[in-house]
């Protein structure tokens, strides 16, 4: 079948809407982990320069890691953020649990907001520096504060220094957990969800 010149400019056209919708459109949320993850941040990093994907392998039992990371290439701060947005009581699981492997001159931190909004601000409770960036696994824990509400729990990483112009800023997540005193599980993200 022989195609003719407006049938192929058509094809073209279609061709074109679909990938100029493509780049146009937002960020997807995350949602092949536990819980869903939603972008609320993105610092001097284009959609296509940044992630969080799942299944990553991670040297750790059971082997997978959620992997955020972003390009280097400005000579400026470049931080990316997501959220995973919970309903738990500080007085009833006052500790966050985090374990993290950073690496590439990056700068993580693990935090919560009091708002179930996107744009909300996170108070930041956990952080690995750019000292730390060696790739090692560590974890940290915090109390959060008493008689709170919390909404989300954060995740951020930024370039440290931030004249990190080259290369790939990233962090391995393990897990993250929300528990009572007595070690209950509230609230847990392990990044091991089916891809």
């Amino acid at each position: 079948m022989k195609l003719n010149s407006r049938m192929l400019i058509s094809i073209a056209g279609v061709i074109l809407l679909a990938l100029l919708s493509f780049i146009a459109s937002p960020a997807m949320d995350v949602a092949a982990f536990d819980h869903a993850w939603a972008n609320y941040l993105s610092t001097n990093v284009a959609a296509a320069e940044r992630g969080l994907w799942d299944d990553i392998a991670a040297g750790v039992v059971p082997g997978e890691a959620g992997l955020l990371w972003f390009v280097n290439n400005q000579n400026l701060d470049e931080t990316v953020g997501y959220k995973s947005f919970v309903n738990l009581d500080s007085d009833d699981f006052p500790n966050l649990r985090a374990r993290a492997a950073v690496s590439d001159n990056a700068l993580f931190r693990v935090g919560y907001s009091t708002q179930a909004v996107t744009t909300a601000k996170c108070t930041d409770s956990l952080k690995w520096s750019s000292a730390q960036d060696d790739g090692f696994y560590r974890t940290k824990s915090a109390a959060l504060p008493p008689n709170l509400t919390i909404r989300a729990i954060c995740i951020y990483l930024t370039d440290d220094p931030d004249a990190t112009a080259t290369g790939r800023s990233n962090v391995l997540i393990d897990y993250i957990r929300v528990t009572s005193a007595a070690g209950a599980v509230g609230w847990e993200e392990t990044f091991t969800g089916a891809p």
